[in-house]
């Protein structure tokens, strides 16, 4: 027995509009979402000259986050597909709370069939995902149980090489296992969710070739549906993101844009189209491109994920009503997606530091900078908050808070830039001892820098007591 059919259909729920099922679960079915790809670059700076901003003044405020419950969902009517397809979306924005109620929705259906047991492996995936593989071993112990069928054991075989794959690194192991299975189950659900994990495989390893071919391989393989139409997301997401060409990405977008009919897929395409834009330094045309977003997508699970990419658009522009409001929005979901969070964090403190809220705008560079080392904002946060506290005249506080970010791992020139910053506000204190003990250590541990040759060819204070001026 197959894994059973899932029909098409258009449900409206209160909380989120428009689902759009998967045309079936075994031949030609829907995959999951990947998992994000690679850090983005750092949004356009904020403008030097603002326009005046019109949006509600209270951006320190994070608004409550409205849950769903799996009684709410089944309620509505919707089915395990409906399900399946809706946990994938939060799935794409790493808001693993949200995904696993429509998933544990989904699986209590109908406890002992495919669908069921799909909606278990899929919760794994998202426990393994932040690192807690004996969740994932267990929920995939019970998918198991939950079905003896074939394809529903070679899927939870691939989830688990997946799984283990996101603790552990990709291998050889992982690319066997997953070539392996879509290749046995090509045209079902299990194959083409283990054709696009091995097109993600690839991405990891940044090998362009072999990920273009598993992308335009699957969406041959499939031709219609949402795993081919994937595939052509996915393949523009390549070029777009290991290859760095964005004029040939924006045109695959666009042809994707044209042939995708899930919305879920069709916002993903819209959405990276315009950051091709950013990357390109045009956020205008960018801005332009997802404006509307809100219009069209509303009630969407992915928008709030989309107006995040708004707000890096609206950056660049000045677009400080939009921002702050998409901010907002954003930073009121579950999800876990720290780069994001911090661009909403940063986007509401540069509001507030305008404004001259200096304490509300500390609190949104705080929040940066109580990241886990090594995620995008962390930088730009201590930056940040430094500038907020020299604003309000704790110059103690700035030069900590560069000393601090020049000891959180950083080299080269990041770690010159905060130490050449604490040297400036150990000067405006008039901290001898400071300003020499952070040029020797300049000298000493990053003498090749441009920061280190304006100090240490300067003369350096006195120290307290010594008459005249020092080297």
């Amino acid at each position: 027995m197959r894994l059973a059919s899932f029909p098409r259909a258009v449900l409206f729920v209160p909380i989120l509009l428009l689902v759009v099922t998967f045309p079936t679960f075994s031949r030609a079915a829907d995959s999951k979402a990947p998992p994000r790809l690679v850090a983005k670059a750092p949004p356009p700076a904020a403008p030097s000259v603002p326009q005046a901003p019109t949006a509600d003044t209270s951006a320190s405020k994070e608004k409550p986050v409205q849950q769903i419950a799996q009684a709410d969902l089944i309620g509505a009517g919707l089915t395990a597909a409906d399900l399946i397809d809706m946990a994938q979306e939060y799935t794409w924005q790493e808001d693993w709370q949200q995904a696993r109620q429509c998933l544990q929705a989904a699986a209590a259906i109908d406890p002992v069939s495919p669908e069921a047991a799909i909606a278990l492996a899929l919760e794994a995936e998202t426990y393994a995902r932040e690192g807690n593989q004996a969740q994932a071993d267990l929920l995939l112990s019970q998918a198991r149980a939950a079905c003896s069928e074939a394809e529903v054991a070679a899927f939870c075989d691939a989830v688990q090489a997946w799984d283990q794959g996101l603790t552990s690194g990709p291998s050889a192991s992982l690319e066997q296992a997953l070539s392996l299975t879509a290749q046995q189950w090509k045209g079902t659900f299990t194959g083409g969710w283990a054709a696009l994990r091995l097109a993600e495989h690839y991405i990891h390893l940044s090998d362009l070739d072999k990920a273009v071919a598993v992308c335009q391989a699957t969406a041959g393989d499939y031709k219609t549906g949402p795993i081919a139409e994937e595939a052509l997301v996915l393949l523009a997401g390549t070029v777009g993101w290991v290859q760095g060409n964005y004029p040939d990405a924006i045109a695959l977008y666009q042809r994707a844009f044209e042939q995708v009919k899930n919305p879920r897929l069709r916002l993903r395409a819209l959405v990276y189209t315009a950051d091709c834009y950013m990357s390109m330094g045009d956020s205008s045309t960018a801005f332009a491109l997802i404006q509307s977003i809100e219009t069209d997508y509303g009630g969407r699970p992915g928008l709030p994920w989309a107006r995040i990419y708004r707000v890096k658009a609206g950056r660049g522009i000045g677009r400080w009503d939009v921002i702050v409001d998409d901010a907002h929005a954003f930073l009121a979901t579950t999800s876990q997606e720290v780069g994001h969070r911090n661009v909403a964090h940063r986007s509401l403190g540069d509001f507030l530091f305008i404004q001259g809220r200096f304490a509300d705008a500390e609190a949104e560079f705080s929040a940066m900078v109580s990241s886990p080392q090594g995620t995008w904002g962390i930088a730009e946060g201590y930056t940040s908050l430094a500038e907020c506290r020299l604003a309000r005249g704790d110059l103690a506080g700035a030069l900590s808070t560069y000393l601090e970010a020049a000891d959180i791992g950083v080299t080269g020139d990041d770690k010159a830039r905060y130490l050449y910053g604490a040297a400036r506000v150990a000067e405006r204190m008039g901290d001898t001892a400071a300003w020499n003990g952070i040029v020797a250590r300049m000298t000493s541990e990053i003498p090749g820098s441009g920061y280190t040759a304006r100090l240490a060819g300067q003369t350096l204070l006195p120290e307290p007591g010594v008459q005249g001026g020092g080297q």
